[in-house]
């Protein structure tokens, strides 16, 4: 094994200002005794004095020596291994290591490298800490745009998925714009993989963020009451989804609404969609007896009073009250006149087609306007009828009785202009014919007068801030209203009111149908059949039976168990409030929550606030 070079050495030179050094004799005739000088520590701060030896060395070259980066070539003994002790040359010599190839080969590996590059195992680590922020910065900026667009309700997918290019999608655009000045993000993108930036990495993304804000929400809610709304829809690959929400109020007294997912599911029965909302109760924490309702269409599934949805959850949870939703009950209740009153149909059907024809036509549409603007320039635009959308039914129909010459001028020219396309030509024919029936007008007219009642009314029932015992009133408001259109009086307003149009309109007056024997198979030999004397008593009836029918159905939907029960319970706390005698609604609120709520507690806090009120009034 190889002695080490040079002397033991420390990590400093051993420079020490007050030793006694040694001698030595120069010259033959004259003697001159000479030694090391220690201010020489001064001009050559790498010299290092060794005790043991008596001599100088170079602490640099020493300890490069000794770690191998000095080569064998270069190494000179004298200060490394043999040791230094000629002091008569000793400055000569020492100037001259400082400039040798030897001692600067030692300081640029020992010192300047390291000091100037550090450590290699060092700077790896700071450059991986480098690296590993910038990622998570880049990262950061993916997930800033993922959670706008999903924020926003965006589309993620472009039809391109190489680069920032014209055709990328929104996710690649907000990406681009964000790397505008962000250089890091730039050199991000310009990569060719792992980028983090592909649809799985997405809905990756997109699926940690949902569980986070449904922690958020399980959290919040805690044990607190709740109420569940469910309903279920075919999606566009077919299958079946059921959506669940939850609705609670917060701290400070808000209503609060939060979706809770989709749930694909292989059958809708009354069995299956229970499973469904009773797994994600449990799944999110909950517990049914925290439920205090319920909310579902009007589907028998939903609401059957034997085996429906709310029945199965009521025998489980009483308290878990069943309610119809106001707007949805009455769409039904429109719903169901619509459709016992054919004129009414016919007139709605017809006045959906004129919506097609102009709205998916731009060169239709632009001829509409121009005839517009020249016979009826101060009247309103037609507006389109929506089968799915609650409030427009009476808008476009009063849209059409504005519009009617216009209309009728408009269906002229778009026969015209389709003359080569058959199907269209005919499509054309058949809205002018219907146009210049009396049964039309007389439809339009009447769904208006009936619709407008209802179209305010479900706009009223759409308010955040609606009560069980607010709607009930606004809902019976409309029923006296429409009550007030049943009388002989009101029908001769309206039926003279549809004739008066007809002369402006160029529609014919109405006629009596030929009257027709009945088949001698049907006659049983008694009364004749009836048959109208005039036009006005053959179209009677269909006004009164529209009425009836929207009455009826309003009625029957709006008297719902679960509303009466709710409209106690707030008519309980009004009536506190006011002074008035709140008996009766004490106890039907006591027949189903007396044993959460302490009515004694609750009825001296009712008494005293209506002496509180007495003493201000």
């Amino acid at each position: 094994m190889a002695e080490p070079l040079g002397p033991e050495i420390g990590d400093k030179p051993n420079q020490p200002r007050d030793y006694d050094f040694p001698k030595r004799s120069y010259g033959v005739a004259t003697v001159l005794w000479r030694s090391f000088q220690p201010q020489w520590f001064d001009l050559y701060p790498w010299l290092h004095w060794d005790n043991s030896t008596q001599k100088a060395f170079c602490h640099t070259c020493v300890t490069a020596a000794r770690r191998g980066l000095i080569s064998s070539k270069t190494a000179e003994p004298a200060f490394i291994s043999a040791g230094f002790q000629n002091w008569k040359e000793a400055k000569r010599v020492m100037t001259k290591h400082t400039e040798s190839r030897c001692h600067k080969e030692a300081v640029d590996r020992l010192l300047s490298i390291p000091r100037d590059v550090g450590d290699v195992g060092e700077r790896l680590d700071s450059q991986l800490a480098i690296q590993r922020r910038d990622n998570r910065d880049c990262l950061m900026q993916i997930l800033r745009a993922v959670r706008f667009l999903a924020r926003q309700g965006l589309a993620f997918r472009g039809s391109s998925k190489s680069g920032c290019g014209e055709r990328d999608g929104n996710f690649l655009q907000v990406l681009s714009l964000l790397s505008s000045d962000n250089e890091k993000l730039v050199r991000w993108m310009s990569r060719r993989t792992d980028k983090y930036t592909s649809s799985t990495v997405q809905n990756e993304i997109l699926e940690k963020m949902a569980h986070r804000l449904l922690r958020q929400v399980i959290h919040r809610i805690r044990n607190q009451p709740f109420s569940i709304m469910v309903d279920e829809t075919t999606d566009c690959s077919t299958v079946e989804q059921c959506v669940v929400v939850v609705r609670w109020v917060d701290e400070k007294f808000q209503p609060q609404e939060n979706f809770l997912g989709f749930y694909a599911i292989d059958s809708t029965t009354a069995e299956t969609i229970v499973k469904v909302v009773k797994d994600s109760i449990v799944r999110f924490g909950f517990s049914l007896s925290n439920c205090r309702g319920q909310c579902y269409d009007g589907a028998a599934v939903m609401k059957g009073v034997r085996n429906g949805v709310a029945k199965q959850i009521l025998d489980e949870q009483p308290k878990a009250i069943f309610t119809h939703c106001y707007g949805h009950s009455l769409n039904l209740a429109c719903q169901d006149m619509v459709r016992d009153v054919k004129v009414v149909k016919d007139a709605l059907d017809t006045t959906l087609e004129l919506s097609k024809l102009l709205k998916y036509s731009a060169k239709r549409a632009a001829e509409f306007k121009k005839l517009k603007e020249e016979i009826a320039p101060e009247e309103p635009g037609f507006r389109t009828l929506c089968p799915t959308r609650w409030t427009v039914r009476a808008s476009s129909l009063h849209s059409v009785l504005v519009n009617y010459a216009v209309l009728q001028s408009s269906l002229v020219n778009f026969t015209e202009m389709a003359k080569y396309d058959h199907e269209m030509s005919a499509r054309c024919n058949g809205i002018r014919y219907q146009l210049s029936t009396f049964d039309f007008l007389f439809g339009v007219c009447l769904g208006h007068a009936v619709l407008r009642l209802a179209d305010n009314l479900s706009t009223a029932l759409q308010k955040k801030s609606l009560s069980a015992a607010e709607g009930q009133r606004m809902a019976a408001g409309t029923v006296a209203a429409l009550e007030n259109l049943r009388s002989d009086e009101e029908f001769k307003k309206f039926w003279e009111d549809v004739r008066a149009r007809l002369p402006k309109l160029k529609i014919d007056e109405p006629e009596l149908p030929r009257r027709r024997r009945p088949p001698a198979r049907t006659d049983a030999g008694g009364a004749a059949p009836y048959f109208p004397s005039t036009v006005e008593e053959m179209y009677r009836p269909m006004y009164f039976q529209a009425l009836d029918a929207i009455v009826a159905s309003i009625k029957e939907r709006f008297n719902q168990p679960g509303l009466i029960q709710y409209q106690h319970l707030e008519q309980l706390l009004v009536k506190g409030a006011a002074g008035a005698d709140f008996k009766a609604e004490k106890h039907a609120v006591a027949e189903l929550w007396g044993d959460e709520i302490n009515m004694d507690l609750l009825d001296s806090q009712l008494r005293r606030r209506q002496k509180t009120a007495e003493e201000n009034n």
